[in-house]
């Protein structure tokens, strides 16, 4: 497993639960 910075983790944290933000109100 590659050593990413806690900054880049967070930032496709938080890229991916606006994803899912999106398409579950997409649904509605």
């Amino acid at each position: 497993f590659i050593n990413l910075p806690s900054n880049l983790i967070t930032t496709v944290m938080v890229f991916s639960i606006m994803i899912i933000l999106v398409s579950f109100f997409e649904v509605k």
